[in-house]
């Protein structure tokens, strides 16, 4: 990089495969820079070694080498075998903006990994060199982990008859799962995350609905579920509810105990990511009171 200008070629050398090992500007003239890259295409699990070398005709102790190794790991194809709401982990076909949950084998990291924002605000698409893909289409990661993950379904499968998903862990991917669309699946959350027992429901006062706390006949619950489908204005991927709420396109009714329950308000749950929604629910007055009334 210093005294007169040289001119120099770069050249690789490979003792094990070939077409791993390769530079960029493989010639120029000093003072100068070059990239050295790999790639593990083709290539089987193993340890290869290979060389650059820089030669300057003008140039004492020329060539110059330089030794490269690169280690090559098999990694084993995740493998995907669940797709359910992930409100009551029922099997489900695959719905706008529905919130669900995958399993297999192999399929995402050791450690759990937990929702990141993008700094625009939107939740990420990849956590932890894992993707989940619905025909091509990122999902915004609720969370992934070697053996489960929580999606968003993308809103774009909406009007289409079916979807492809796959999983992406480490650049590989998964079988396919081919699921029928539907334009809504709802699921309510469960308080135990386990998809049946006690309700995810606040009571009118805001304090958590339960066998000891319950709510009055007469009084608005607050519910959270998530399958309600495509709404207006259009659901976006990843985006976090603020002060646009939106609603679903499909009606909305409810029963509590067996009866109808007036819908006070159903759409987007302030402060969720989008695919979870609330509705507000006003108890019918004649319900007969309970430790755990249905609410459908």
């Amino acid at each position: 990089s210093s005294g007169d200008a040289l001119s120099y070629v770069v050249s690789v050398s490979t003792s094990q495969g070939t077409g791993w090992l390769s530079v960029t500007s493989a010639s120029g003239t000093t003072p100068a820079s070059f990239t050295v890259n790999v790639s593990p295409a083709g290539l089987a699990p193993g340890n290869y070694n290979g060389t650059v070398s820089v030669a300057s005709t003008g140039a004492s102790g020329s060539p110059r080498n330089v030794s490269v190794s690169f280690t090559v790991v098999a990694v084993t194809a995740p493998s995907l075998t669940v797709f359910v709401n992930a409100a009551n982990f029922l099997p489900s076909a695959a719905v706008p903006g529905m919130i669900v949950t995958l399993g297999g084998v192999g399929i995402g990291p050791t450690a759990l990994t937990t929702l990141q924002l993008k700094p625009n605000g939107t939740v990420e698409t990849k956590l932890a060199y894992t993707r989940i893909l619905f025909d091509g289409i990122e999902s915004p990661l609720v969370y992934v982990s070697s053996t489960q993950y929580s999606c968003v379904v993308p809103y774009g499968v909406a009007g289409r008859l079916s979807t492809r998903v796959q999983v992406e862990y480490k650049g590989v991917l998964s079988n396919a799962l081919d699921l029928r669309v539907a334009d809504a699946f709802p699921g309510i959350f469960t308080a135990n995350s386990a998809g049946s027992g006690q309700g995810s429901i606040l009571n009118q006062n805001g304090s958590v609905n339960s066998t000891s706390n319950q709510a009055d006949r007469g009084s608005v619950i607050v519910i959270y579920a998530t399958g309600e489908g495509q709404t207006t204005p259009a659901g976006a991927d990843g985006t976090v509810a603020g002060a646009t709420l939106k609603r679903p396109l499909l009606r909305v009714a409810a029963k509590i105990g067996g009866q109808d329950a007036l819908v006070e308000y159903a759409g987007s749950a302030p402060g969720l990511i989008s695919g979870a929604f609330q509705v507000n629910l006003r108890v019918p007055g004649t319900v007969i009171p309970g430790p755990a009334v249905p609410v459908e």
